[in-house]
């Protein structure tokens, strides 16, 4: 019997056999989004031996399976949990052809009223029609679809030929390069659709009529993102753009920020269409998004992994390029080094500090376990790692290889051994050992600094140590900066085994700070000198990358218990009085979130709400611009807790004051609206009912409906929530959902929302067999983020511990590894 889901033994053995494949898939998308879907999809491909059946993925019922036919000739086949087996009989060594008529699978298509997108990574395009569903069988696709009158549609390729049919439309595309079924892709629906200039071509961006004025505001700079993306890609690969056509679609409540789709890159409307005033970080989302996903288009698209475990690796590489793409925009190489450390650092010592702390490349026997690899070890992690690569390899020889592996494997597949046998013959140092820590190994060492006396000389000694004891070492170059009082100065150390000696110092230091500009990973150890030199001045050291080294370092000697909580929070809101530089603010913003709702007891809290918002509130007064009156505002109201505060917030609400010099937007208000609702929940069906009838966004008129389901501080509310989630169709769009789970959880509400953690989490083994790649990583996030109680870590721990023993590794990972800050948390307050 063929086991369920893709195993890699079965796909390897397809890659084996299949060679020159082809689809030509037709689907008849019905008016009525509950209504089935017609489909016929006819495969063609040579075959290497007719030794064994063939397996193709099909995941729907047998019912909705309909008349096979094999070489021309109609033939019975049978199901095997998710698979059609075609016998042996009716293949033959050379061409082949399959034609199946069949009722498609609708999840993966993402049907709303007047809308529906194929979604189909990791490997869910057998949930929609039958195909061989794994990465290395790349295929060219011939894609029409049938559709109502007004409907129009986008896919990878170009459209070639529209027929009209009363009430009803055809729309055949192009055929396209060969590609993987996982990016496979159309939208079809209501959509408008605006044209700009783009790179030298005319890029399409199709949106809902309700995002007509946004996108009227802002889809110059979206194509002049991508016009800039493409040519540094084009530049820096020496590959042109590989697959012709490049449109945008922008779906309200995209369950990603973005997927690379060749041809046809989806976004969420948001994550490129922002509000009125727009803070830095909302502008640096829609930059980053676009550079990453256009980075895709080379590393992923171009040439794809063989199998989902090495996923990592055109992942890494969209964010990297997309971290050079965008280095444009900053101002020098100080705020290009303090962009990439406050957006990958923090994330990447989260996961690796936690004990679902997992490697960068993590092994994968069947693609339903694909989506559990998605994470910070990819998105964040793997970045650090090649940009310590890169500095230990060269920038010049980086891009060699990397132009060497483009090439050799275009519109074909390679995985992280090809690439490191082409950085073996460049790299002056072992790639097999880097990758066996950086790459293959969890967790991160720690660096820690001292000073060694030889006879007169005082030199700097540089240590790494290895608390996962799995005998590592992380190849790094650290910059360790050392100061007193008054001055300070930067050396570097290359840092090749477990100690490095230094340069000879001058002066005795008065702190030592390694990884001090952000450059090196690990976890920074301070001496207790130079612990309590940085908490009192060392968020007013010169250099911003070193404020922002000192501030992830002292969060670390806070989670160590060697730094009160309360101390931390005062130096965190004393910096942000001075602090100039907006990445080290977003990094203090959240600081100052976690410290107030996690690390702080009741009593603190009680005693610090009213300072803490005062002092939010004058730098909200005191900024100078609407995009850093934005990030102010989007501080405070998280943690606006007053009686004072919330009555301030109320009457922006009500339109009955404003703030100067900052204009919200409807998504602003709608936000504001939530919060509202949490602190006054007699009054929060009326506040959310009043936002969605003032809404124009149908997508969040929606959400904000389904909101006034989920307001906290009623149990039995909320377990009649919760149930109705059992159903899958009630879990999309599933950014509504984990909105609403998250007021449900509301740390206002924590002792109530406590009773809802077990029966939240126990929806998670089907959430994630059902949902998208990041849903289960979302879905932990919103349950447990409001939460820091001893009896919401025990609840953790009862639903962990129950997880069956043979089940997927990465799931339990997951949760430990979401879940980390309420289990230390738990530790410290009770």
């Amino acid at each position: 019997m063929e086991p369920a889901g893709i195993t890699h033994g079965r796909a390897r053995e397809r890659r084996r056999r299949i060679a020159d494949l082809e689809y030509d898939l037709h689907l008849a998308l019905p008016r009525d989004q509950a209504a089935p879907i017609a489909g016929r999809i006819r495969l063609g491909f040579r075959l290497a031996d007719v030794d064994a059946p063939l397996v193709l993925d099909f995941a729907p019922a047998a019912s909705n399976l309909g008349t096979v036919h094999v070489n021309g000739v109609a033939c019975d086949v049978s199901i095997e949990n998710g698979h059609i087996v075609i016998a042996t009989s009716l293949l033959r060594a050379g061409g082949n052809t399959i034609a199946i008529d069949f009722t498609a699978g609708s999840d993966p298509l993402n049907r709303r009223e007047g809308l529906a997108y194929s979604l189909f990574v990791p490997a869910r395009a057998s949930e929609t029609f039958p195909c061989f569903d794994q990465p290395d069988l790349k295929a060219r696709w011939t894609l029409s679809l049938d559709l109502p009158q007004d409907w129009t549609a986008v896919g990878n390729a170009a459209e070639a030929l529209r027929e009209r049919d009363g009430e009803r439309q055809r729309i055949h595309f192009a055929r396209t390069a060969p590609l993987p079924t996982y990016l496979a892709a159309f939208a079809a629906g209501t959509f408008e659709v605006t044209t700009v200039a783009c790179d030298g071509r005319q890029m399409r961006i199709f949106h809902v009529p309700g995002d007509a004025r946004r996108v009227a505001s802002h889809a110059e700079a979206i194509a002049r993102e991508h016009a800039r993306a493409l040519s540094w890609m084009r530049d820096y690969t020496t590959i042109d753009y590989p697959f012709g056509k490049l449109d945008v679609v922008l779906i309200p409540s995209f369950q990603f920020t973005g997927m690379e789709h060749p041809g046809a890159i989806y976004y969420d409307a948001d994550a490129l269409l922002p509000g009125e005033s727009p803070s830095p970080a909302q502008d640096r989302r829609r930059t980053d998004v676009i550079a990453h996903e256009v980075a895709h288009m080379w590393f992923g698209n171009l040439v794809t992994m063989p199998w989902f475990d090495d996923v990592w690796l055109k992942e890494v590489f969209a964010a990297f390029m997309a971290s050079q793409i965008t280095a444009t925009d900053a101002d020098d190489e100080v705020d290009r080094d303090l962009r990439f450390f406050v957006r990958h650092h923090p994330a990447a010592a989260a996961l690796d500090r936690s004990r679902g702390a997992v490697p960068i490349r993590q092994p994968l026997e069947n693609l339903n376990d694909a989506g559990l690899l998605y994470g910070p070890a990819l998105y964040h992690k793997a970045p650090i790692a090649m940009r310590q690569l890169e500095r230990l390899i060269g920038a010049d020889r980086l891009r060699v290889v990397l132009q060497t592996y483009l090439a050799r494997y275009a519109f074909g597949s390679a995985g992280w051994p090809e690439l490191a046998a082409l950085l073996a013959d460049a790299a002056p140092f072992d790639v097999e050992a880097w990758g066996r820590s950086w790459i293959e190994g969890p967790g991160r060492p720690t660096l820690s600094a001292r000073t060694h006396d030889e006879g007169a000389d005082t030199h700097l000694v540089v240590e790494q140590g290895d608390r996962q004891g799995s005998g590592c070492t992380w190849p790094q170059v650290v910059e360790v900066a050392c100061g007193t009082a008054s001055e300070y100065q930067v050396v570097e150390v290359r840092l090749e085994s477990a100690g490095a000696v230094g340069p000879h110092l001058h002066d005795e230091p008065a702190w030592m700070l390694p990884a001090g500009l952000g450059r090196a990973y690990g976890k920074v150890e301070l001496d207790d000198a130079s612990l309590e030199s940085l908490a009192a001045g060392g968020t007013t050291l010169g250099d911003p990358r070193l404020r922002a080294s000192v501030v992830a370092a002292l969060w670390d000697a806070m989670l160590d218990g060697r730094l009160a909580p309360k101390r931390l929070l005062e130096i965190s809101v004393e910096a942000l009085d001075s602090e100039s530089r907006e990445p080290v603010r977003h990094l203090l913003f959240t600081h100052v979130r976690e410290l107030f709702w996690k690390w702080l007891t009741d009593a603190e809290r009680a005693a610090t709400a009213a300072s803490l918002e005062l002092s939010l509130r004058a730098g909200l007064a005191r900024a100078g611009s609407a995009r850093e009156k934005a990030s102010w505002f989007g501080a405070l109201l998280p943690v606006a807790v007053t009686d004072e505060t919330v009555d301030w917030l109320d009457r922006l609400w009500q339109h009955r004051t404003t703030i100067d010099g900052l204009q919200l937007g409807e998504v602003d208000e709608a936000q504001l609206a939530v919060e509202l609702a949490a602190r006054r929940p007699d009054r929060g069906t009326w506040i959310l009912s009043r936002q969605a009838d003032r809404c124009l966004n149908d997508d969040l008129r929606m959400r904000l409906r389904l909101l006034t389901s989920a307001l906290p501080g009623d149990v039995g509310r909320g377990l009649d929530f919760i149930r109705r989630l059992g159903d899958a169709s009630a879990r999309r769009p599933e950014a509504h959902v984990i909105d609403a789970l998250r007021l449900l959880h509301h740390p206002l509400h924590a002792d109530v929302a406590v009773e809802l953690i077990a029966p939240s989490l126990a929806l998670l083994p089907e959430v994630r067999r059902t949902g998208d790649i990041f849903l289960p990583q979302r879905w932990i996030a919103a349950i447990l983020g409001g939460h820091r109680s001893k009896r919401a870590a025990e609840e953790v721990e009862r639903f962990v511990a129950s997880l069956p023993p043979d089940g997927p590794v990465a799931l339990r990972s997951l949760v430990l590894s979401v879940a980390d800050p309420v289990l230390r948390a738990a530790t410290h307050v009770s």
